[in-house]
Parts: structure tokens; C-alpha cells; sequence
């Protein structure tokens, strides 16, 4: 089973449209996790009682910063990022939800699997686990509940 690791930024959409247990049901596990930044980033967006009500998104704790030469090979991101992707590195078969762009190049030129929202739901639809009528509601709420714009060949490539 692969180990779930969830970014800022993924996990606050799929909160706000509801849709975090698609993350569960998709990659087949029975948790995912987030580190001690993303809580804090969480907290500062208001969002810490909804996570705090799932059991099953667990938070690690402690020293998660990546180590010199790997934070070099990152760049200029903040914790919210870097500390995801320091945990998927030390997470056997971790794979990493982010809809960071900067995060997501650093993550997979360090050898992390990484989904974006797009990726994540095109994912989806392969597998089966949305249809088009269940696609069409997901690619919405993001866009009414969190001021994300999906852009108008993915969206395309999503509802076909």
C-alpha cells in the first residue's frame, strides 16, 4: 500500500468541495497523511476543525525539513511544501497530492510520485471511480468553493 501524503494546497481544496475521501478510495488505503506545516497552514486558513474531524488523515510530527542538499535541489519553497515532500522521500512507495507547480517539479526531479488536482481526477476517470456526471460536479465545486480554475483543455479532457 502506498503511503498518501497530502500538500496545503490539495488538501484544502478537496476539503472544501468534500471530496477528500475520493484520496482514500482512489489510492485504495486506509489514511493519508499531512505533516505538522500543513496543520499550521490549515489552522491559519481556518480550515483545522474539518481536518481534526477525520480519524483517518494522521499528521506527522517532528523534524521534517529536508537535509542541506536536498533543500538546495528544492528551491525557494515554504514548509507547506517542503515538508510533504521530505516525508514522501522517507515514505515507502509515498506519493505525493499537490497543486503546488514549483512543488510538484521539485518533488518529481527528486524521484517522488506526484499528482496534481488535474492528474489526480484524470486518474480517476481512468480507473472508473468517476464517471462524467460525478467528474462534472467534482471540476465544478473547486472552481465555486475554493477559486480554482481547471484550464479549458483539461477541463475538456476531463468531461470527453
Amino acid at each position: 500500500m502506498p503511503g498518501v501524503i497530502l500538500d496545503t494546497d490539495f488538501l484544502s481544496s478537496f476539503l472544501k468541495i468534500g471530496q477528500l475521501d475520493l484520496v482514500r478510495l482512489y489510492f485504495q488505503v486506509g489514511d493519508v497523511l499531512v505533516t505538522d506545516a500543513v496543520v499550521g497552514e490549515l489552522a491559519r486558513a481556518g480550515l483545522l476543525d474539518r481536518v481534526a474531524a477525520l480519524p483517518w488523515v494522521h499528521v506527522r510530527t517532528g523534524d521534517l525539513l529536508p537535509n542541506r542538499s536536498t533543500q538546495q535541489r528544492l528551491g525557494p519553497l515554504e514548509a507547506g511544501e517542503t515538508s510533504p515532500i521530505a516525508l514522501a522521500l522517507v515514505t515507502p512507495d509515498g506519493a505525493l497530492l499537490t497543486n503546488d507547480r514549483r512543488a510538484d517539479r521539485a518533488a518529481a526531479r527528486l524521484g517522488v510520485t506526484v499528482l496534481d488536482i488535474p492528474g489526480f481526477l484524470a486518474a480517476c476517470k481512468a480507473s472508473g471511480l468517476l464517471d462524467r456526471e460525478s467528474l462534472a460536479a467534482t471540476v465544478k465545486d473547486p472552481r465555486d468553493k475554493d477559486h480554482y480554475q481547471f484550464a479549458a483543455r483539461v477541463l475538456g479532457f476531463l468531461l470527453s
